[in-house]
């Protein structure tokens, strides 16, 4: 049905309960997917900019004196590494050192990395742990012209899964889960959707859309949603094509939940990018 709205029918082919082994070697198949994200790039900076730097500069200095100096708005800039990950540094601010603190804060809502979002490579010690501890059921079904893997996930008791399945960029709920569903399609090695369900609060819906460069696979269009639709999100990134890679231009990110309604934007330019040997 939500499942990209193509077809109402769902075609059960089979199901057969699989070795741990076998299951956790599909995932970690499409883990390895995720992280072949831009090969042969070894690491890039860029410039970043977003809409909430002011709103933050406004709540904090708001007890200041009126004619008490404000410090400037920093320059934020991303520094992409594939092997130690993403960090957000402010280029203009060593007067300020609890500004910086604020960016350290904030910044995962600043620049998602696409290529740990979903099953992050570093995890897989972590899922093979969890995995353990659950009872797995495995289901193949054709989903229009799609050949789709469900993996459902149950364990024995609440668990924490401590961004084993995916990162905490998105505000996904880590603790205390009782069930996990990975539908993976089987052509593009991506995951389509995620079904998490906590032990207390809603459960959610993550719906995810590709786009299929270099020969890799990153996530371009985020959903989450409750069946109450008391959350609903959107996560957007948008690519250009630089010095031959296809880099994000500009994130959006549409959040409303319970109490909360803001859209978050983020305009990335100025890629410097190092090349691998």
């Amino acid at each position: 049905m939500a499942r990209f709205l193509i077809s109402f029918v769902l075609l059960i082919l089979f199901s057969i309960p699989t070795s741990l082994f076998a299951q956790t070697e599909l995932i970690e198949a499409v883990a390895t997917h995720y992280a072949q994200i831009h090969p042969g790039l070894e690491s890039y900076r860029v410039h970043l900019k977003t809409n909430k730097i002011a709103e933050m500069l406004n709540r904090m200095t708001s007890s200041m004196p009126q004619d008490m100096p404000r410090p400037d708005a920093p320059e934020l800039m991303k520094f992409w590494n594939r092997k130690s990950g993403t960090v957000v540094r402010s280029t203009n601010t060593t007067a300020y050192p609890y500004m910086q603190q604020m960016i350290n804060r904030f910044s995962q809502r600043f620049a998602i990395d696409l290529g740990t979002l979903f099953l992050p490579i570093d995890g897989t010690a972590k899922r093979a742990k969890l995995l353990e501890l659950a009872t797995i059921k495995s289901t193949e079904s054709q989903i229009a012209d799609s050949k789709i893997q469900q993996f459902e996930i149950l364990f024995k008791q609440p668990t924490d899964v401590a961004g084993a399945f995916y990162g905490i960029s998105l505000d996904l709920p880590q603790r205390q889960i009782k069930k996990l569903t990975l539908d993976i399609d089987l052509e593009k090695m991506v995951l389509v959707h995620m079904g998490i369900e906590p032990a207390e609060g809603k459960s959610l819906a993550v719906e995810i859309r590709h786009l299929d460069v270099e020969g890799s696979t990153m996530p371009k269009e985020v959903s989450i949603t409750t069946p109450d639709g008391s959350i609903d999100e959107h996560f957007v990134t948008t690519f250009k094509l630089i010095d031959g890679y296809q880099l994000p231009i500009r994130q959006e990110r549409k959040i409303r939940r319970p109490g909360l309604e803001e859209m978050l934007l983020v305009d990335f330019s100025n890629y410097e990018l190092v090349h691998g040997k």
